[in-house]
């Protein structure tokens, strides 16, 4: 049909449900159906790379955070504070002080 595109989201997968350009859920696995001229789209993400990096972040912890508490971690380091990153028990990296970074719930266990 026109205007509508099919996005599936497999099992290692999440994907951010936008209607005009605005967060408006988070969808598990399963298919899911889009209309172009309804404004709507989905952005998939695989949780092999739990780091989560969007736009407008800020905008989704103030006005989602039970969607936020639901989906993912939430690390803030202090201005005097650094992280240590472990993926699955391993030390994958460093955060710097001031930092704010969200991270997937899912496969890829990480503690900082």
């Amino acid at each position: 049909m026109f205007g509508l595109k099919r996005v599936v989201i497999a099992q290692h997968e999440r994907g951010l449900y936008l209607k005009d350009r605005s967060i408006v859920e988070i969808l598990e696995p399963g298919v899911y159906w889009t209309n172009e001229f309804l404004h709507t789209r989905i952005q998939v993400y695989d949780l092999a790379a739990p780091e989560f990096e969007h736009a407008h972040v800020d905008t989704l912890l103030k006005e989602q955070p039970a969607l936020v508490e639901k989906h993912f971690q939430v690390i803030e380091l202090g201005d005097y504070e650094v992280g240590f990153v472990y993926k699955n028990g391993k030390l994958t990296g460093v955060l710097p002080p001031a930092t704010r970074q969200l991270y997937w719930r899912g496969p890829v266990e990480v503690k900082v």
